[in-house]
This record gives C-alpha cells, sequence and structure tokens, in this order.
C-alpha cells in the first residue's frame, strides 16, 4: 500500500532512503529513546489495530510485535528501502505502509493505538497530524510518541549562527507546546516527561557523519539556497563550542516523550 508523497517532503525521503543501509550503525540514541518509549506506555500487551509511524528499519516494530495481543500490526514509514530493511528484521505477518504522516491513509476510528519514536519532527503541520491521529483512533485509542525538543543540537545552531541567519536545524517543539496540541475536549490522561542526553563526539565532522547516516542532515523549510562553501564549514567548525583541547565537542538532544489516550 502507498500513499502520495507531496514535493516537500521528496527531500526527506530521499534522505532517509539513502541512509537506510548503514542507519542501525549510528542510531544508538533512536533504540534507547524507543526502549523508554515502551517503559513509559506502560502497556503489558496490545490489542486490535497497532500503527508505528517512521518505523525506519523497523527496531520500534519488532518491539511492538514482542508485546503481542494485537489484531494487525502495521509498519509505516516515507521511505520505502526503511520498510524492507523492517521486512527483514521481522519475522511473522505484519502490514507495511508507505506513506506521508502528513497524510494519513487510515480511515476514522480504524486504529487501537499509534506508536510513533523520533518520526514526527518531520512532519510539515503537526497540529493537522495530531489531528489526524485523534480522526484514526477508535475513543479510547492510545497515542504514544517521542520527539525532539527544542534543546536539540542547540551546539549546532549557535556555531551556524555565526556564519549565517538561514536555518540549518529543524525547528522543533518545547513540552508546553505540544500539551496545547492535545486538547482536553479530544485526549485524555495526557502524559509528558522530558530528558535532555548530552553525546559526546571526536569532531564537528564525526557528528555531522552521524546526522547524515539517519538520514537527520535535511531541513525542511528557510533552508540556505546555496551550497555552503568550504569556508563557511570551517568558520563553523571553529565557532562550536570544544570540550577539550583535542578539539572534542558534545551535542544535546532534548527527548520528549507523550502518552495521551483519545477521548471516549
Amino acid at each position: 500500500m502507498s500513499a502520495v508523497i507531496n514535493r516537500d517532503k521528496l527531500k526527506i525521503r530521499q534522505a532517509f532512503a539513502n541512509a537506510a543501509e548503514h542507519y542501525d550503525d549510528f542510531a544508538h540514541l533512536q533504540r534507547m529513546v524507543a526502549d523508554s518509549l515502551l517503559q513509559k506506555s506502560a502497556l503489558t500487551t496490545l490489542q486490535g489495530k497497532v500503527l508505528d509511524i517512521g518505523c525506519g528499519t523497523g527496531y520500534l516494530t519488532q518491539q511492538l510485535q514482542v508485546l503481542g495481543g494485537y489484531q494487525q500490526l502495521i509498519a509505516f514509514d516515507i521511505a520505502q528501502p526503511m520498510l524492507q530493511k523492517t521486512q527483514q528484521r521481522l519475522q511473522g505477518v505484519v502490514s507495511y505502509v508507505c506513506g506521508d504522516a502528513d497524510m494519513l491513509p487510515f480511515q476514522a476510528a480504524s486504529l487501537d493505538s499509534i506508536f510513533s519514536s523520533l518520526a514526527l519532527q518531520w512532519c510539515q503541520h503537526l497540529p493537522t497530524v495530531l489531528q489526524n491521529f485523534r480522526r484514526v483512533l477508535k475513543p479510547g485509542g492510545t497515542l504514544v510518541f517521542a520527539t525532539f525538543g527544542t534543546e536539540t543540537l542547540t551546539e549546532l545552531k549557535q556555531a551556524w549562527a555565526t556564519v549565517d541567519q538561514y536555518r540549518h536545524i529543524n525547528d522543533f517543539h518545547t513540552p508546553q507546546q505540544l500539551h496545547a496540541l492535545l486538547p482536553q475536549d479530544e485526549w485524555q490522561n495526557v502524559q509528558i516527561s522530558r530528558q535532555v542526553f548530552r553525546s559526546q563526539y571526536a569532531s564537528v565532522a564525526v557528528l555531522l557523519r552521524e546526522l547524515k547516516g539517519l538520514g537527520a542532515q535535511s531541513v525542511s523549510t528557510g533552508r540556505k539556497p546555496q551550497l555552503t562553501t568550504k569556508a563557511q564549514m570551517q568558520q563553523m567548525f571553529e565557532a562550536y563550542p570544544k570540550i577539550n583541547a583535542a578539539g572534542r565537542i558534545a551535542a544535546s538532544f532534548e527527548i520528549i516523550w507523550v502518552v495521551a489516550e483519545a477521548k471516549l
């Protein structure tokens, strides 16, 4: 099954398609966040139809499969090569859908649970996405997702700000903004938590290589129209704060976990 991908998502889809082959080599944080996501959901088994949005290479989908109890498990991703990696990882019956989370191809009140780990930050308009989640969830259905917060890659943003005023990093939401996008007349039992992780790297180049390996180098809007020159890249490297004389750096990643129920 395939849904239409709009033009603005083509670069993002291509970035993740290119990253699929070596994604798992870099996805240490992603696996840790997925594990925490399941812990925070407090679910010991599933039921009905379960959707994993932005399944990537299938790590979270596999953990959902282990929980069992569901009628149907659906792996959903914007990049077909990612879905192929998921198929290689999993055994048993799983449905695979290549599509855009901004345009979910599911009927109203057709799903019992939606999971998503570090994928929703690529959506064009999160308020509309969450409204669609409510539309496709059955009353009492569960939404569990993790996304990046505004403190993510602040060091990299600050370093780029010394070079130009273009967007080199996507904008993210605060916990308060996410809570406001889950109104009480549509959602209940909303739980939001956050944590900032700081990862160390041998250099800025190593950090950028990891982001590219994860397919996370794309910026949805407001990006620089021309290619960055070597001189500008070097200026950014020099502006990035170092934690020791050898040039080692740290990068912040704010993770926000959200658990909510579609109101009855």
